[in-house]
């Protein structure tokens, strides 16, 4: 429902979720939007990023995606599920929104890919098309035109180790499924930019979560990319400077 915008009736919605104790709970978790009207459910309420109840139409509704969503929507969401102690079920309010115009066609060359990233991910548009017994590997994205070349090769074998390269990523429309995509190749690069020390990375980790930055922190530490770990660091710093476990983030000397 996420990716392909798929709405339901406010009747069939608040049968669905509203009126059912353990689909109301999953219902919680997310954010709805009726046309313009931003919402989620708190308790037997709707209510709005502010904790105020609404009173719902008779449009259709489906979920949100904050590619539709103002900056300061955005971050109204955030601190709403933040101060809640709420833990979503995928990273729907947190999924970061990449602008269509600044994703080259070369985002992705040069990082070596394994793949275990791309078997059995399609639940993020991703498929895996095995031909003539693991001779012929191709890796396709929806919505996207791409191509991905194997780097390892055996005959007739495939590890999950083995590495793949995305030579070329491309789209004719930047729909939600393709900012999906964007958001886990990102996430997914990001570890072979920092093993090289490239401080490209500070383009990817700004709509990072904390756990996420704080995986890349640990890589950076891992592989000694002092370059890349002071740029986590301060990122780190700059966006969540009341998590003081700084002790445990230092180099080895």
């Amino acid at each position: 429902e996420f990716l392909n915008e798929k709405c339901r009736t406010a009747d069939s919605w608040i049968r669905a979720y509203l009126e059912n104790p353990v689909l109301r709970l999953v219902a919680s978790l997310l954010v709805w939007k009726q046309e313009k009207i931003l919402f989620t459910i708190c308790s037997d309420r709707i209510v709005g990023s502010n904790g105020q109840e609404i009173c719902l139409g008779e449009t259709a509704i489906s979920l949100a995606h904050h590619m539709e969503m103002s900056k300061k929507e955005v971050e109204e969401w955030q601190d709403y599920f933040a101060k809640n102690g709420i833990r979503q079920p995928f990273a729907q309010i947190w999924e970061p929104v990449q602008k269509a115009e600044e994703i080259q066609k070369d985002r992705y060359l040069g990082c070596m890919i394994p793949y275990y990233r791309f078997k059995g991910q399609d639940k993020h548009g991703i498929s895996v098309y095995d031909y003539d017994f693991h001779n012929e590997i191709e890796i396709t994205f929806e919505d996207c035109m791409a191509v991905v070349e194997r780097i390892d090769w055996k005959r007739h074998q495939i590890e999950y180790t083995d590495r793949f390269e995305a030579k070329s990523f491309s789209f004719s429309q930047y729909t939600r499924k393709v900012n999906h995509i964007v958001a886990y190749l990102d996430r997914i690069t990001v570890f072979e930019r920092i093993r090289k020390d490239d401080v490209t990375i500070g383009d990817f980790v700004k709509e990072f979560t904390l756990a996420q930055v704080l995986e890349c922190i640990d890589t950076a530490i891992e592989n000694q990319s002092t370059n890349c770990l002071a740029l986590l660091l301060e990122e780190k710093q700059r966006r969540w400077p009341d998590y003081n476990e700084l002790d445990s983030l230092l180099l080895e000397e």
